[in-house]
């Protein structure tokens, strides 16, 4: 499980430095794709594969389900940790998505995030300040009041 948010900075070559917390889990290589909000998602093997297994149960016949399905995988890159501990992000996708040299890196359970350190400082203030009317709208299950 990945969880917490950590600052980093991106080399010249977009090499970004995995947070030790997040290192420990990961025994070979990683993958990386495109995310929502204009962020990169990083699996480990395991929760790749069954989140490719709930794309494979859309319909390709279904124009907006096969564009889903396009587009995900399509940016997907196999990537393995260096001797330092840095995994290799393709500098052209980096500046595609606006990441610059300082990013923050979040936990999302399953996956972690490489954000625009900027991004996600606005979008996180934005949420902080409606996470009382989210938690309202989710069903009582998922409060964890």
């Amino acid at each position: 499980m990945f969880f917490g948010t950590y600052y980093h900075s991106l080399d010249s070559k977009g090499r970004l430095v995995i947070p030790s917390r997040f290192r420990e889990q990961v025994k070979d290589h990683l993958y990386v794709m495109n995310g929502y909000n204009g962020t990169l998602e990083i699996y480990l093997p395991t929760d790749f594969d069954a989140l490719v297994k709930k794309t494979s149960s859309l319909s390709y016949n279904h124009k907006d389900e096969r564009d889903f399905i396009r587009l995900r995988l399509a940016s997907v890159i196999e990537t393995e940790l260096d001797d330092h501990g840095r995994i290799a992000l393709p500098v052209k996708i980096l500046a595609r998505l606006d990441i610059k040299k300082s990013v923050a890196v979040i936990g999302v359970n399953d996956h972690f995030e490489v954000w625009n350190q900027e991004k996600w400082d606005e979008y996180s203030q934005d949420i902080s300040q409606r996470m009382d009317t989210i938690a309202e709208g989710l069903p009582e299950d998922n409060r964890h009041e």
